[in-house]
């Protein structure tokens, strides 16, 4: 696993073993998401928040870190979709092997 999303998915899933792989990846996709899209409403929230006190020099800072954050949830977007079935196929070979290894 070479791709950062790769392994941010594998480490998010691997903790949840009560599931099945696919619903594990899934869950993780959601999670990341959804911590992403929380920092975007607080950036957003600053931005707003400072609006009275010097506008121009207060919104400019939090309106590069959404366009940064906004540029991170794109990518992670694009790229989840190649990782998701590489992640699968990595925790259902974890799976097995421990079944295997339950079973000797």
């Amino acid at each position: 696993m070479s791709n950062t999303t790769e392994k941010l998915l594998y480490k998010i899933s691997k903790g949840n073993d009560k599931r099945s792989p696919e619903e594990q990846v899934k869950m993780a996709i959601f999670f990341v998401n959804v911590v992403l899209c929380m920092l975007l409403g607080a950036c957003a929230y600053l931005a707003l928040s400072n609006l009275p006190f010097d506008v121009l020099i207060k919104i400019t800072l939090p309106a590069l870190v959404a366009g940064f954050i906004l540029n991170g949830l794109f990518v992670f977007q694009k790229t989840s979709k190649a990782a998701k079935g590489v992640v699968i196929q990595k925790l259902e070979k974890e799976m097995a092997e421990q079944t295997e290894a339950g079973a000797s």
